[in-house]
């Protein structure tokens, strides 16, 4: 997952298309999940430590809160 974590921030940071300020913030969102793996937390949700479906990590790997946790905005993203 690191490896994919990394792969997608250089293609950001490369790109840039939709801007400074969202290749950015999708940049921070990727070091933080790379920080949860180093601490040993990826893959729980970040308010009740319950573990994310691993399906939802795979469709969107920065994801950093379960389904019961997640706001709708960011359900709505998840989704695609």
């Amino acid at each position: 997952m690191r490896l994919v974590l990394q792969q997608m921030e250089w293609e950001i940071l490369r790109r840039r298309d939709s801007g400074p300020e969202a290749a950015e913030a999708e940049a921070r969102k990727i070091q933080r999940a790379l920080a949860r793996i180093d601490h040993g937390t990826y893959g729980l949700c970040s308010t009740c430590h319950s573990p994310i479906p691993l399906g939802r990590l795979k469709d969107s790997p920065t994801l950093a809160e379960c389904p019961g946790c997640q706001s709708p905005a960011v359900d709505a993203v998840a989704a695609g």
